[in-house]
């Protein structure tokens, strides 16, 4: 049975950095051309869901708003529905603007104020300073819900691997003494599950397609969708002959640019 969805990662799938993946445009518009729905679901907290489409559209790959999951998205919904209406941010404006834009009083790590906020975020921030990992673990410390955009070692430049969110969130654990109350992003099912629910698809139906294994084709397994590697992004895939179990992707593309291979083969 042909699938009727995908769900696709950003970073080191469909481009790097600045640059699209050779052949990633054509690759969506065959998808989209079977009829086959696309929905970007990426764990980079530094875009707004505004910003990603207006980047995958001047890529060549015309994206809404609404095609869009980010991880800074889903902390904004999480701490909405859970009654949220404060959070001090350790991140970059893209987090900042999606807790706002979900009515949520939000202010920056750094100046000084470490108490009074429900909730504290933190995301990849690659302006991240002393003074902003103090007020991160004050107000944790003061009883505020530790929340994680994701926990990602490294994401994929131009340039190579860089340091990726989990580098913080591994910071303010180890300064607070616990683990984050939730993460958001990939490999958990938050985000695909709203992928699925959106789409109006069962996960049988939909692929998840991504460059990383512990959190691409993990979570794509752990919510029973079936899973694409694509070998352009983080560099640090293990031997592929030695995956297993929920690690085991059930398809391996050298690059999206060979999506086609896969249409119709589940």
């Amino acid at each position: 049975m042909a699938f009727s969805g995908a769900i696709i990662d950003l970073d080191g799938v469909l481009y790097l950095g600045s640059t699209p993946i050779q052949g990633a445009p054509a690759a969506i518009r065959t998808l989209r051309s079977a009829g086959i729905k696309v929905r970007f679901l990426t764990n980079n907290s530094t875009l707004t869901r505004v910003a990603a489409a207006k980047r995958l559209s001047s890529m060549g790959m015309p994206a809404e708003e609404g095609d869009i999951l980010a991880s800074a998205y889903g902390a904004a919904r999480y701490i909405k529905e859970k009654g949220g209406r404060s959070a001090l941010v350790l991140g970059e404006d893209g987090l900042r603007e999606e807790l706002v834009n979900a009515g949520i009083e939000a202010i920056q790590a750094g100046r000084g104020q470490s108490s009074g906020f429900q909730y504290t975020v933190v995301g990849l921030d690659r302006m991240a300073d002393y003074g902003k990992m103090v007020d991160a673990m004050r107000c944790i410390l003061d009883g505020s819900k530790f929340v994680a955009t994701n926990e990602d070692a490294t994401f994929p430049t131009e340039m190579g691997d860089y340091p990726g969110a989990g580098v913080l969130v591994s910071a303010i654990s180890t300064a607070v003494g616990r683990k984050p109350d939730v993460v958001i992003g990939k490999p958990n099912p938050y985000l695909f599950e709203f992928a699925l629910e959106d789409m109006g698809l069962k996960p049988e139906e939909v692929v998840v397609v991504g460059d990383r294994i512990d959190t691409d084709i993990v979570g794509g397994k752990r919510v029973g969708a079936k899973t694409c590697l694509v070998l352009t992004g983080v560099k640090k895939n293990p031997n592929l002959e030695s995956l297993e179990g929920e690690s085991k992707p059930d398809f391996i593309l050298k690059s999206i640019s060979e999506i086609e291979k896969i249409i119709g083969a589940l």
